[in-house]
């Protein structure tokens, strides 16, 4: 396929799978391995990353108003910043530091696409699709946003800075802590999106750092395609969020990996390293 084509192709899809509670880093990761020639996990993953950013636009925009609304608070009162813009803030380190470490790992590893790939993404889906499946909570009651605290900051920084790994949603993963720590399924939407604009704008350094070279025009081009998608889809998503079991059309999307990679594995042989 022609590389421009590519490009738009990911950018289409970062743009959709960015809302949907499944690994957009893992169907972005397999669909570049697939559709450019040459190139290695490491690249593979630095390209997932870089294209965030064009979701990062979209998100920016439409949250722009809380947005604004926080920016004002910090600015009166900087030196005591409210428990959203803290939560924000904190989570947004230690996601930090979780994925700088995730990528220290990931630096010296160069294999191309191959079935054992395709098998860890298949297997990490089905772990994010029983996230999805997930009825505990702690004992909290209703929480709201003037109740969030450090606690709330650290997991759900974790939980988000782990979604670097393909295959593992970073919004089916921060939504299901959120949930786990007492707040309702709306208001950790709204918190999770909220996450996504600092974590998303410092994937786009990441991503830069990562590409390994200077930002080719195929990979604007899917940045930009990512974010003009992004906007279009987050509304029509989020509503779609609150009628449809998505750990269904995640589990399937797994198990289906899971299936083929298993398939080749077994009739071509085993991954080359």
């Amino acid at each position: 396929m022609n590389e421009i084509l590519s490009s738009v192709l990911v950018g289409i899809i970062q743009g959709i799978t960015e809302w949907l509670p499944i690994s957009s880093e893992g169907v972005i990761t397999i669909i570049y391995l697939l559709l450019f020639e040459d190139t290695t996990i490491e690249n593979a993953i630095g390209f997932a990353i870089w294209v965030h950013g064009g979701t990062a636009i979209a998100v920016t925009i439409y949250f722009r108003k809380d947005l604004q609304s926080l920016f004002a608070d910090t600015l009166k009162n900087p030196l005591h910043p409210t428990p959203l813009t803290l939560f924000l803030v904190v989570s947004t380190l230690v996601s930090i530091g979780v994925v700088s470490l995730i990528i220290f790992i990931l630096k010296d590893i160069s294999v191309t696409v191959t079935s054992g790939l395709m098998l860890v993404v298949g297997l990490l889906m089905l772990v994010t699709a029983l996230l999805q499946t997930n009825r505990f909570r702690l004992n909290l009651g209703s929480r709201s946003v003037n109740h969030i605290n450090l606690k709330d900051a650290i997991l759900s920084g974790l939980v988000q800075g782990f979604s670097i790994l393909p295959g593992i949603s970073r919004s089916a993963t921060t939504v299901s802590i959120l949930i786990f720590r007492g707040f309702n399924k709306k208001e950790a939407i709204r918190l999770s999106f909220l996450m996504s604009v600092p974590a998303s704008w410092g994937a786009i350094l990441i991503g830069l750092f990562n590409l390994n070279k200077d930002v080719s025009i195929s990979a604007i081009i899917a940045l930009t395609t990512a974010a003009i998608v992004g906007f279009l889809a987050i509304r029509l998503i989020l509503h779609l969020g609150e009628t449809i079991n998505f750990s269904v059309i995640v589990f399937s999307i797994g198990g289906f990996i899971v299936m083929g990679s298993l398939i080749q594995l077994i009739f071509i042989g085993s991954p080359a390293y």
